[in-house]
């Protein structure tokens, strides 16, 4: 009896603490991303399986290119990064968390097309645009997210899994 009664307070005990340590890292990153989303993004990286393609991305040149093993897939243009300046997009070795058709932005509310997130709360995805009008906004510069033009962005979307390898530099 008296082990039945601990293996519940243990079990519970975990619960809690794993509950505790997800909504603090949750509480760390950027609030661009739901918690729904960033949960889907923690249990994707634990549960995804390995993937050997990966999606290359050079911010001087706006190039992406998308690879399988060491087998090219596609190179296209990116249509827009963050300013380097103000708002720079993470360079680095990433992965692809999270897929949302669309992906409405805490930080602004525009609506993100074809939404790939990397890192934090950051994304590649299609033109933004404001959902009520349906405006779309063609800066050359966004917040940090990388932007793929519409001819280019579904395509990314359906062929990266999570998982994907993202390098950016």
């Amino acid at each position: 009896m008296k082990l039945q009664k601990f293996s519940k307070i243990l079990l519970l005990t975990a619960a809690i603490l794993f509950l505790a340590a997800e909504f603090f890292i949750w509480k760390v990153y950027p609030g661009d991303i739901s918690l729904g989303s960033y949960l889907s993004g923690f249990y994707a990286s634990i549960l995804a399986g390995k993937s050997n393609k990966s999606i290359k991305i050079n911010l001087q040149t706006y190039d992406i290119t998308l690879w399988e093993g060491d087998k090219l897939q596609g190179s296209y243009k990116i249509s827009g990064t963050g300013n380097p300046k103000l708002t720079p997009t993470p360079k680095g070795k990433f992965k692809v968390l999270s897929k949302e058709k669309v992906h409405i932005s805490g930080l602004s509310g525009v609506a993100m097309p074809w939404s790939l997130r990397f890192y934090k709360g950051y994304y590649m995805h299609g033109i933004p645009y404001w959902p009520k009008s349906k405006q779309l906004i063609t800066s050359k510069y966004s917040s940090g997210c990388l932007r793929l033009p519409a001819d280019v962005d579904r395509l990314v979307y359906d062929w990266a899994d999570i998982g994907t390898k993202v390098e950016i530099n």
